[in-house]
């Protein structure tokens, strides 16, 4: 069966709102003689795409008027409308919302907008690859994975001799303990022969100990950021998120519509999620100044 539109408009009425309101008064009557009952908002989508005598171009157009209107779908809907290549996206309109797992789509002035607390609300939308669990994303993306970091490596603190020496704050901490250890304040003058002598001598072992120990953890710090930037890089640029900006309370960020189209797909079909490999090497992190200073002030004043 093929429906055809016919609609009197009033005199002195909105020709646009009245052929809006005619068409949706004309799609629950055909419901209703088709169906011999009231049509409900939340299925009447999938009734008329499931529908065997209405024509491809009326299941389009009536399909895409209801999701303007605010309609119901859900994924029985979704999945009618994509096997069908419906691009029903950009008439969701204006104060639209919905839950995608932990984060919240809200639809405003045409745009899509996602809230979120931390970027570990996406981890359900990163796919597990070699080497990295659902568990150990989110704990990166939570800024709570330090333990996956951590590991017995302890650096020569004479390979790291040049970059303590153009860090002036550890060098200040670690000449004062030089001192503090009844180091000569004569060589502690000269931050070179300080640091040479801590390396070569027995008496400053518990020194160089935690001089290690803080490279040590600070660089686990640094893989830690590396990879959560890494993550989150790859989901900004797999699901097209703008920059987020935070309320105050939470995270918002702008999606576009193929970003969005990729979270619904995430979400009901579990397709279309960003698949995440780390690096075969590993991460490689930068050690901040403050980083390692903060390790070596902590470790510092345990001798």
């Amino acid at each position: 069966m093929i429906v055809r539109e016919s609609i009197s408009f009033e005199r002195g009425s909105d020709p646009l709102k009245a052929a809006r309101l005619g068409m949706e008064q004309q799609i629950k009557q055909w419901f209703r003689d088709n169906y011999d009952q009231e049509p409900e908002d939340r299925q009447l989508i999938y009734d008329i795409l499931n529908d065997s005598e209405l024509d491809a171009d009326t299941k389009e157009k009536w399909s895409l008027f209801l999701v303007s209107k605010g309609y119901g779908w859900d994924y029985e809907e979704w999945a009618e409308m994509m096997q069908r290549n419906i691009d029903f996206l950009p008439v969701i309109p204006d104060g639209y919302e919905r839950q995608l797992n932990d984060l919240h789509l809200i639809r405003k002035e045409g745009k899509n907008y996602i809230q979120f607390n931390g970027w570990e609300d996406w981890a359900d939308h990163v796919e597990e690859g070699r080497d990295i669990s659902k568990e150990s994303i989110q704990s990166i993306l939570a800024g709570d994975a330090l333990e996956y970091f951590d590991s017995d490596w302890s650096p020569d603190v004479r390979d790291s001799i040049d970059f303590i020496l153009r860090n002036e704050e550890a060098v200040k901490m670690i000449r004062e303990k030089f001192i503090e250890i009844e180091g000569d304040p004569e060589i502690a003058s000269n931050p070179e022969e300080m640091m040479e002598a801590i390396c070569d001598e027995e008496d400053f072992q518990e020194l160089k100990d935690a001089i290690s120990y803080s490279i040590a953890s600070a660089q686990a710090s640094a893989d830690e950021s590396e990879a959560y930037n890494k993550i989150k890089g790859a989901l900004m640029d797999h699901f097209h998120i703008s920059e987020p900006q935070w309320t105050g309370d939470m995270y918002v960020a702008e999606v576009s519509n193929d970003g969005l189209s990729k979270l619904l797909d995430s979400k009901f079909d579990n397709n279309e999620r960003l698949s995440y490999t780390p690096p075969y090497y590993g991460y490689q992190g930068d050690i901040t100044d403050d980083t390692f200073n903060m390790e070596l002030e902590n470790r510092l004043s345990d001798i």
